[in-house]
């Protein structure tokens, strides 16, 4: 388990999502980080981009995987 010291940044992967979508994630995540940490943390920086990045100190990175696995 990790423990939040400071608010996060957060980064999402973007490609195949519509900018609909994106808000929806941005939006959820703000509402989310301050419920989560009764009030003491909210998201410090927004980002998305196509591309994946790697992990880094202060930020949460959400990555799309693919299952191309028919059910």
């Amino acid at each position: 388990m990790r423990l939040l010291g400071a608010s996060p940044s957060i980064y999402l992967q973007r490609a195949g999502l519509t900018d609909a979508t994106v808000a929806a994630f941005e939006q959820a995540a703000r509402g989310v980080v301050p419920a989560l940490t009764g009030g003491r943390l909210a998201v410090a920086t927004f980002a998305s981009g196509a591309e994946a990045r790697p992990t880094a100190v202060g930020w949460i990175v959400a990555e799309l995987v693919s299952d191309d696995v028919a059910p």
